[in-house]
């Protein structure tokens, strides 16, 4: 018995799908019409294919070898052909703009800015002699190697730069800097190699700061005459990449002077700001503006930086001090770009570290939630006349945490609905009066130095005085500040609890100890009387 043939009746079934069931259509048809979907069709895909592989994997090779041999327009043209053929386009209108690889890949030029749009590229140290020759093509800008926020001229020898560095890089490569002087007259003086200081590196964030002292052996720009102080940096990577420089600070003709080193200096104390970010309320602002304006005294003026938190409400608040010459605002928002440790907080309180180091006599650095408090009889500009003479050169102090979200209740008995009308009229620091007693003690210390002394600073501390200026003094009597944490972003009335307390009388709330304390408090009346005759009458605008 024959057993049947499985696979020529499939096949005969599946070819009288193409039958057109006519009479006149013959076998010799659907043998046709099965050669050409079975065979003739599948063969011609592969030969395409295969051609297509074969382009692909010897397309850039031919164009590679063969570069020596060709003439640099017959090359260009084979290049240009393979990749109008891999990509669909026509040969005519591939350019650089539309696709940069049109050019061969040869010892020549893969190293040139076509392809790794770099200039600084050390293309000699390169091996390109065997071998497909690959290339890395970098597509836009994701980090910058130095982010420079400002260059100060410290001494007739030294400058000082903040900004900020790429972490990683500076955590593996350690890249050198030097400064050069090139003044008017064409004459140049070169320094020795930069100093460096983190003062944050213990922090988190794709950018670090990074503080870069210039010394030169002599006096450089004192001829009163201008000139430019340039930088270079070597990125370590010594063998591949040239060093890069880029121009740091000009100094005009005639701005050199001197006198500018040494006191009597414009201010008495600079208060220097962190990067103010957020929906601030313009209230808190006002409010601490007005009180430190008055305890610092009419020789005080204050830089603070915008980093998005000083919205239209607050410049209604801030304007009339800046008109007055009291306040000045750096507006730093595009430095939101590039993510650092809060808002790039450490270069910005060294950036205007340098900026006053000639401004002032101290330079005071503390937040705007916290309310700087010197106690009677003592006066803030007599402690730094006492310790100036002392020659001390940092002050430290710590702070009271003072609750934002409980109030104490009115002395008189009045209902909810007259509670609530009162405090709402209330200063931040007229209501909030329990101060937290921390069971570890005062933390989170801040400080005042005179800043010509200091080479760089951290949120806590001075990190790094000059040689024969570390005097400090740690203080823990007569001046600390209040601190009220969080609630300048807070812009709804805070009072959500109400106490009975008592000054320096201990109360209990859930597990934690709390006091009142009045010692800010009792100065609102003579404050806002102040701010009435220094500005006039503001908005009060939560």
């Amino acid at each position: 018995m024959v057993k049947p043939d499985f696979t020529q009746c499939r096949l005969r079934k599946f070819l009288g799908r193409f039958s057109l069931n006519s009479k006149t259509t013959g076998f010799s048809l659907k043998r046709a019409t099965a050669t050409l979907f079975l065979v003739i069709l599948p063969l011609v895909l592969l030969v395409t294919l295969l051609h297509e592989l074969s382009g692909l994997r010897t397309g850039i090779w031919l164009s590679t070898s063969r570069s020596q041999a060709q003439g640099p327009r017959e090359s260009s043209e084979t290049a240009r052909k393979f990749l109008s053929r891999a990509h669909g386009q026509n040969p005519k209108r591939l350019s650089d703009e539309t696709y940069p690889l049109q050019r061969p890949l040869n010892p020549k030029t893969v190293m040139s800015t076509v392809f790794l749009r770099e200039s600084n590229i050390n293309a000699s140290k390169f091996d390109l002699r065997r071998g497909e020759i690959r290339a890395y093509r970098p597509h836009g800008v994701a980090a910058h190697f130095f982010l420079q926020l400002g260059t100060y001229r410290s001494s007739p020898r030294a400058f000082s730069t903040a900004g900020s560095i790429q972490r990683s890089f500076e955590d593996w490569f350690k890249p050198r800097f030097q400064c050069e002087w090139i003044g008017s007259n064409g004459t140049a003086v070169r320094a020795k190699e930069a100093k460096k200081i983190r003062p944050a590196q213990s922090f988190k964030g794709f950018y670090d700061s990074l503080i870069i002292i210039c010394h030169f052996d002599e006096d450089v720009g004192t001829d009163g005459l201008g000139g430019k102080l340039y930088m270079k940096y070597w990125h370590q990577v010594d063998k591949y990449r040239t060093p890069e420089t880029f121009l740091a600070l000009v100094e005009a003709p005639s701005e050199y002077n001197a006198s500018m080193f040494e006191p009597p200096f414009a201010y008495d104390i600079v208060y220097c700001g962190s990067p103010i970010y957020g929906d601030i309320s313009p209230q808190r602002v006002r409010e601490w503006v007005a009180y430190h304006t008055y305890v610092f005294g009419n020789r005080s003026h204050f830089i603070l930086y915008d980093a998005g938190g000083f919205h239209d409400d607050v410049q209604k608040v801030l304007e009339p001090w800046v008109k007055l010459g009291r306040v000045t605002v750096q507006n730093i928002q595009q430095i939101e770009m590039y993510p650092a440790y809060y808002h790039h907080q450490h270069t910005v309180v060294n950036d205007c570290l340098m900026k006053s180091q000639f401004l002032a006599n101290w330079t005071f650095f503390f937040d705007m939630d916290e309310y700087l408090f010197v106690e009677p009889p003592h006066s803030i500009t007599k402690l730094l006349e006492e310790k100036t003479q002392q020659d001390v050169s940092v002050i430290r102090y710590t702070g009271k945490r003072m609750s934002t979200s409980m109030c104490s209740l009115p002395k008189a008995n009045v209902d909810n609905a007259t509670r609530d009308a009162i405090n709402s009229k209330l200063w931040g620091f007229e209501k909030f009066l329990l101060h937290w007693h921390w069971e570890h003690g005062p933390r989170d210390p801040k400080y005042a130095v005179q800043a010509r002394h200091m080479w760089a600073v951290e949120i806590h501390n001075a990190v790094l005085a000059r040689r024969g200026q570390n005097r400090l003094l740690q203080y823990r009597d007569h001046i600390w500040f209040h601190h009220f944490h969080g609630f300048i972003i807070n812009r709804a009335e805070g009072c959500r609890d109400f106490v009975e307390a008592s000054e320096n009388k201990a109360i209990a709330v859930g597990k934690s100890q709390y006091s009142g304390d009045y010692t800010i408090a009792r100065l609102a009346k003579d404050i806002k009387q102040f701010e009435q005759a220094m500005v006039g009458k503001l908005p009060f605008i939560l």
